[in-house]
């Protein structure tokens, strides 16, 4: 386990954001840290397995080029992101 990196996301800022596209017992969702952001699924339905990771993504990366190939979101929940990022991340954070 990385005590440091567990320390920072303890402390630092972070927001998670999640949404279901009308699909209750399903997921999607993306954690900000200025560790990164870090996108997945998640599924209340055992069959499901529970939570995947699809992809981690800097900060300036999702400033740069949006979300990762295959977890697209619309443009109101991105512009929401970045105006998080800008409001709560440094810049030598995002780095």
């Amino acid at each position: 386990m990385d005590r440091d990196a567990l320390k920072r996301w303890l402390t630092g800022p972070s927001k998670t954001w999640r949404w279901n596209d009308g699909d209750r017992e399903r997921y999607r969702g993306v954690e900000v840290t200025a560790e990164g952001l870090r996108w997945f699924h998640w599924s209340h339905m055992p069959e499901d397995g529970g939570p995947e990771e699809v992809a981690t993504q800097t900060v300036d990366a999702f400033l740069t080029s949006g979300p990762p190939a295959g977890f697209e979101i619309d443009s109101a929940r991105s512009q929401e992101i970045s105006e998080w990022i800008a409001a709560n991340l440094e810049p030598t954070e995002s780095e």
